[in-house]
């Protein structure tokens, strides 16, 4: 039999053993019942009923029992531990094997608020090991570790739980880079359930939560879904924040925040990574603010807000951000963070800045009170403006890569030459700012 924890009235009795976790503070096999509750369970936050609560024999990971679990509803139930000192900022594992149908989470009920990670789902007569790991977010004798269940199904017996350990843990200092870098088909992070601390400048946000980046390219951006601190944030802030890594919907994300402190302001965000449709449909963009260029309208917005672009491939673009609706067959440029949700790839474009209408033709060229000529250039490329009352606020010019290489805030005159003779061959997108951004190629051979 497994040594168990000792209780001094309602508190647990802190067992210390060396492991490399860190150190134990609760360890129970279910051995030990009084009639159909554990001895070291049913805390004063448990819901789900006495009679759901099961000494289970049938199958156990060790010893004779484990312990059955019934919830039917779609709604949570708790089962809980009796009361646990937890320290503010210290990480704590809870880790159990698992058995069953249904789905189970861990939580914590922190003597003042509860917190909850995602739910996993189990569908298997063989057990598993399950660990998910959470940050004191206050110092606390009155704490209690939740298992939350909903909807278990008779077929496996519900949900059976057996050999629970909950050990302090480390959190982890990692940039955004090596949480999103994954080699795993499943696109999981390798610190999936794992307490964290992490750096980024924030790229977009709306209520529910903001994206961070802390650098350009692959990996290098996530979601932060944090309502209490969303509302706060501005795009350029450089934010400091400790949260547990979580997968949801396969899309990766940090959640759970004890800490989200507003380092500076001001920062320039990353440019954005111009790239193809379908490179924006793979794992290693997920979170990254990219740029689809030229790409046609294939699809004008469904009731959820979403539509389609088409540059050789397909990728929504969703409301998430901001709503706009297109032209059918129009084409245009979209900017804005990759999210994976709902088994799609989308892109979340965050003002109206972030759609540019192309001129595909000369007669829209035209239209939009500018000619580029010659292109492609060589080692001049002159800007011509239609009407001298409607000259441009700025022109810039940009590398494929998103950086910028040419700016002119200053345009007094109808026509613009833009020297080219340092520029490397390849193609550049021109942007043109007046009422309205627009955006076109130019290459340079």
């Amino acid at each position: 039999m497994k040594t168990k924890l000792i209780f001094t009235s309602v508190l647990f009795t802190l067992i210390v053993f060396g492991t490399t976790q860190g150190q134990t503070i609760f360890l129970d096999d279910f051995e030990n019942w009084s009639g159909n509750s554990p001895i070291y369970w049913v805390g004063s936050k448990t819901t789900v009923e006495a009679d759901s609560i099961i000494p289970y024999s049938n199958s156990a990971h060790s010893g004779m029992y484990s312990c059955r679990l019934v919830n039917r509803e779609s709604s949570h139930k708790r089962f809980t531990t009796q009361a646990i000192s937890i320290t503010q900022g210290l990480s704590y594992n809870v880790s159990f094997w698992v058995r069953g149908h249904g789905s189970i989470r861990v939580g914590l009920y922190d003597g003042t608020n509860y917190t909850y990670n995602n739910y996993i789902i189990v569908n298997s007569s063989a057990w598993s090991l399950q660990t998910q790991s959470m940050v004191a977010s206050l110092t606390s004798t009155s704490a209690e570790f939740i298992l939350s269940m909903q909807l278990t199904f008779a077929d496996i017996d519900d949900i059976q739980i057996d050999d629970v350990t909950i050990t302090t843990g480390s959190v982890n200092n990692v940039s955004i880079y090596n949480i999103q870098y994954t080699t795993d088909i499943s696109g999981d992070s390798p610190y999936k359930n794992q307490s964290v601390n992490t750096m980024g400048v924030v790229t977009a946000k709306n209520s529910d939560g903001f994206y961070l980046q802390d650098g350009s390219g692959i990996w290098n951006g996530i979601y932060v879904y944090s309502i209490p601190y969303a509302s706060s944030m501005n795009i350029g802030d450089v934010v400091s924040l400790t949260g547990t890594v979580a997968e949801y919907y396969n899309n990766t994300q940090i959640q759970n925040l004890t800490e989200c402190t507003v380092v500076y302001s001001g920062a320039n965000p990353p440019n954005p990574s111009i790239i193809s449709a379908s490179l924006a449909k793979t794992e290693q963009y997920e979170g990254v603010l990219v740029q689809v260029l030229n790409a046609n309208c294939t699809e004008l917005p469904n009731t959820y807000g979403e539509w389609k672009i088409f540059d050789g491939d397909t990728i929504m673009v969703d409301d998430f951000f901001y709503q706009y609706t297109p032209v059918l067959n129009g084409n245009y440029s979209v900017t804005g963070p990759i999210v994976y949700y709902f088994n799609l790839f989308r892109i979340l474009p965050r003002s109206i800045s972030d759609i540019i209408v192309n001129a595909t033709s000369v007669d829209e060229v035209e239209m939009l009170n500018y000619t580029i000529y010659p292109n492609p250039a060589s080692n001049f490329v002159t800007l011509s403006f239609n009407d001298s009352r409607k000259l441009p606020s700025s022109v810039e010019i940009f590398s494929i890569s998103g950086q910028k290489i040419f700016y002119n805030d200053n345009i007094t005159s109808k026509s613009l030459d833009i020297d080219l003779t340092n520029f490397l061959k390849g193609m550049y997108i021109l942007k043109i700012v007046d009422n309205e951004i627009h955006q076109s190629k130019l290459i340079i051979q």
